[in-house]
């Protein structure tokens, strides 16, 4: 029997500095973390699988980190359909997804375009390695366009969840600006 691993990555923060201690993870990064983890074991429980929570830690992504759970399961399906069923997560779109994914048609003024969805490799049994897409950037002739985002609750701040997609979209900024030269 083969694996399914779907990787739940949620919650924002700065990544401290190099011999800095990490200040404690907010209220508001944990419970994003959550509802993603609560969302996948649910999709896979809808599949008539087992999933199987691992231990949540920190993944650090340039300068910021995220919290980071491995929720896994038994299965014999191919990954494309598993994709299919858990895209898009709640860090893509909300929760509850139908709701929230209207809410989006609804409300904001710009087509997402290549924001979220899923890409990789699979072989002909359909096993292989899928990833999630959260950001991107798009080329179009003389400019490109950065989509990014944060995570909005009840209790979110508009300035923090705005400094938030800031720090999210450094990695992807710093591939469009070429570094100053030294003397």
């Amino acid at each position: 029997e083969g694996m399914v691993l779907s990787m739940a990555l949620a919650g924002t923060r700065p990544a401290p500095n190099s011999g800095e201690t990490a200040r404690p993870w907010r209220p508001k990064e944990i419970l994003e973390q959550g509802l993603v983890v609560d969302y996948l074991q649910k999709r896979f429980s809808g599949m008539g699988l087992f999933p199987q929570p691992g231990p949540t830690g920190n993944f650090r992504a340039g300068s910021i980190e995220h919290l980071h759970t491995v929720v896994s399961a038994q299965t014999t399906d191919d990954s494309y359909p598993l994709a299919l069923e858990l895209h898009p997560s709640p860090a893509i779109a909300g929760e509850p997804k139908e709701q929230a994914l209207q809410l989006i048609v609804d409300q904001e003024p710009h087509d997402r375009g290549l924001y979220g969805g899923f890409w990789g490799v699979l072989d002909q049994e359909g096993c292989g390695r899928l990833s999630g897409n959260l950001r991107c950037l798009r080329w179009y002739p003389g400019k490109a366009v950065l989509y990014a985002g944060a995570g909005i609750l009840a209790d979110s701040d508009a300035d923090a969840a705005w400094q938030e997609t800031c720090r999210k979209s450094e990695t992807l900024l710093k591939l469009l600006i070429p570094p100053i030269p030294t003397a």
